[in-house]
């Protein structure tokens, strides 16, 4: 799963967080989970949490800081990665984010598609001959990362 996780890890870096003027945290941490289980369930059954939904620190513009969600789920490969691909772009660009695709080459290409805007930050799907994954990044909210991080271990 290393060439996966590469391919992950650049996808997050690309897209960021979106700013989500007037969303509460709650609010954020929420549509990145109802949004990301929504995209899983279009592709079938097999899905698994990987991590969180998972608080992190993000930047709404000059000075103003925020927090922003991730929410991380992987699944079983499906028979036409092309098609589910489309499957998802398709659901996504229904929901106002704005998408696009990639492929690594090789005989075996990872494929997927990685969006902004709509009710999420970022979202990125990858479709590997290994597996599924799709990461959703809530859009960056007003909030102080130390208080929640703290009244959440409570």
């Amino acid at each position: 799963m290393g060439s996966l996780g590469a391919v992950l890890l650049t996808a997050t870096v690309l897209t960021g967080c979106g700013s989500g003027i007037g969303t509460t945290a709650e609010e954020a941490k929420k549509s990145v989970v109802a949004f990301v289980d929504s995209s899983t369930t279009a592709l079938g059954d097999g899905w698994e949490v990987d991590s969180g939904p998972g608080l992190g620190k993000c930047d709404r513009g000059p000075g103003l800081g925020g927090i922003s969600y991730v929410y991380i789920k992987y699944g079983p490969a499906g028979q036409d990665p092309a098609a589910d691909v489309d499957t998802v772009e398709q659901l996504w660009k229904r929901q106002g984010v704005t998408t696009e695709r990639y492929e690594s080459g090789g005989s075996d290409p990872v494929r997927g598609v990685r969006g902004t805007g709509g009710p999420v930050g970022s979202i990125d799907f990858l479709a590997s001959s290994e597996g599924y994954s799709i990461e959703g990044d809530s859009r960056c909210v007003a909030g102080d990362f130390d208080e929640i991080s703290r009244d959440s271990q409570e």
